[in-house]
């Protein structure tokens, strides 16, 4: 039982550290993209 309980809370937590990184990599993506744009015009 208490297995269990850690298995659904560790992969609770990888999830959550990968929607945290897939966030914040997409955010950058966009920033770098916007400062592209701003040195081009």
């Amino acid at each position: 039982m208490a297995r269990e309980i850690l298995c659904h809370r560790t992969e609770l937590t990888v999830i959550k550290i990968l929607l945290f990184y897939c966030i914040f990599y997409r955010n950058f993506w966009l920033m770098n993209i916007l400062n592209e744009l701003k040195r081009r015009s």
